[in-house]
């Protein structure tokens, strides 16, 4: 079995700060890696039979990418499995962290 992964590093610009999300793409699933403060995240974009649905599911990670614990502190149903919608949902949970922690610096 051959498996290919096309991973991209993408830059987001979010009010004055810009974050960078490693974007790979497993095939049937897409993944970002990115960071706020010293806080590393893993945002997972698939199709979940159950919902007949795509989901985001946004955990902290270590530095391999693995998830801490399996409790999501973010989660989304978008209507396309791509990157846009992936980036869209890493935005809208960034937004997030950074109205909770005030300047988005701290972590």
């Amino acid at each position: 079995m051959q498996i290919k992964v096309k991973a991209e590093e993408l830059e987001m610009k979010i009010e004055d700060e810009t974050y960078i999300v490693t974007v790979r793409d497993w095939g049937d699933a897409i993944r970002g890696y990115f960071t706020i403060g010293k806080t590393f995240y893993m945002a997972d974009l698939c199709f979940v039979l159950d919902r007949m649905m795509p989901e985001v599911m946004i955990f902290e990670a270590d530095d391999d990418g693995n998830a801490l614990t399996g409790e999501e502190l973010y989660a989304a149903w978008p209507k396309t499995i791509n990157f846009r919608s992936l980036l869209e949902c890493i935005e809208e949970f960034i937004y997030s962290v950074k109205e909770a922690w005030g300047t988005g610096n701290e972590g």
